[in-house]
This record gives structure tokens, C-alpha cells and sequence, in this order.
């Protein structure tokens, strides 16, 4: 067990795919990097051109970061800082965007209007919106593929929607509300919700079992 401390939040952290690095993307835009095992720094770390209360993809290809008082995203190259696009507005504020493992897709979700939005990041267009919470969604999570999107909201509800046609493809409900977070497995198979309390529930992303 290690610990590192890093000059600003993070945001985005992750292990590499070899499980050898932990990387972390910081809120002023800085990538750093410890080796997995003993904790040790791996280089002097790198400044990257965009920069905020931004959210990465796991390839570090794009950005997204809340606009127009926290009702539109942003959309950046990540390495040139360039803004890509700006989306179209929700009713009220966001939560925290969330973006696909290739970047290629970014998800907003709105604490007034409940639904899901699904953009391009290359073009800022709307993909599709999942529409389906009654309660207010409070996080969402791309599977490892990107062919799913999950959200929850604070009512207990979890929903799973195929990225393809935007359809909602499952529904279940943990025993407690107030979700908070949600996550896939590596292999895309079950999901970990967790509630305000600090309980994690696994469910199978197939059957929700």
C-alpha cells in the first residue's frame, strides 16, 4: 500500500492496461504518473493544454468541462487545448460529464431536465438523449467498449442504454437510494454501484442480477 500527493484535485485517475502505472490527469491540467507496485514516481509528469474542472477520456485524446454556467459542455483536444465544440444547453445545471475509453463520445447528464445526453465530441452534435429517470440522475459510466452507457439517480434506479440506438436496454434497483457513483468491470460484464452510505453493489450488466 502506497500514497502520493499531487499539486492539485484529481479528477481522472486510472491504472494502465498492463496494471504497472497509476495515472492521474489534475484539475489545472497536469498528467502525472507513479509505478504501480512501489509507488514511485514515473518521470516529472506532464502539463497538458487544456485545463479546468475537466473530465478526460482514458486514451487522453479529449476533454470535457462544464460552459454557460454548468449547462453546456465543452468539448477539447486534450494535447493542443483546442476547443472542439460546444453542445446545446440543458434545463439547469449538470452533473460531472463522463467520456467513452476512446473519447469519441461524452455524456452530460441534467440535474433538472433528468436526462441523459450522449455527444460527439468531434462535432459538439447530440446523439442521443435517454430519457427514462424519474428521479434525478447523479452519475453515469461508459462500458469498457463503449457499446453502453449507465446511469443512476437518487431514487435507486439504475439504467443501462445501448449507445448504438439510444434505447434503454435494462432496469434495476439497488435496496437503498441516493446513488452516487457507478462503474463497469474491465470486462464489461458487471457493474458496481455505489450509494451514499458507501456501499458498493455488484450487479450482473446483463441480467441485473
Amino acid at each position: 500500500m502506497w500514497q502520493a500527493e499531487t499539486p492539485a484535485p484529481t479528477p481522472a485517475v486510472w491504472l494502465t492496461a498492463d496494471g504497472k502505472a497509476v495515472r492521474v490527469v489534475t484539475q489545472d491540467g497536469q498528467l502525472r504518473a507513479w509505478d504501480a507496485a512501489t509507488g514511485e514516481p514515473l518521470g516529472e509528469g506532464e502539463q497538458l493544454a487544456a485545463r479546468g474542472r475537466l473530465r478526460y477520456s482514458a486514451d487522453l485524446s479529449r476533454a470535457a468541462g462544464w460552459e454557460k454556467g454548468e449547462q453546456a459542455l465543452s468539448l477539447f483536444d486534450a494535447k493542443t487545448g483546442a476547443k472542439l465544440a460546444t453542445t446545446v444547453e440543458h434545463v439547469g445545471r449538470l452533473t460531472w460529464p463522463v467520456m467513452s475509453a476512446d473519447g469519441k463520445r461524452a455524456a452530460s447528464l441534467g440535474k433538472i431536465d433528468r436526462v441523459a445526453r450522449v455527444w460527439d465530441t468531434a462535432t459538439g452534435k447530440q446523439v442521443f438523449a435517454c430519457d427514462g429517470h424519474i428521479g434525478t440522475p447523479t452519475a453515469a459510466a461508459f462500458s469498457p467498449d463503449g457499446t453502453r452507457l449507465a446511469t443512476v439517480a437518487d431514487d435507486g434506479w439504475v439504467k443501462l442504454w445501448d449507445t448504438a440506438t439510444g434505447k434503454e436496454t435494462l432496469t434495476l434497483r439497488c435496496p437503498t437510494t441516493r446513488l452516487w457513483a457507478v462503474g463497469f468491470s474491465p470486462s464489461g460484464g458487471k457493474l458496481v454501484v455505489t450509494d451514499a452510505d458507501g456501499v458498493a453493489h455488484i450487479r450482473d450488466a446483463g441480467s441485473g442480477r
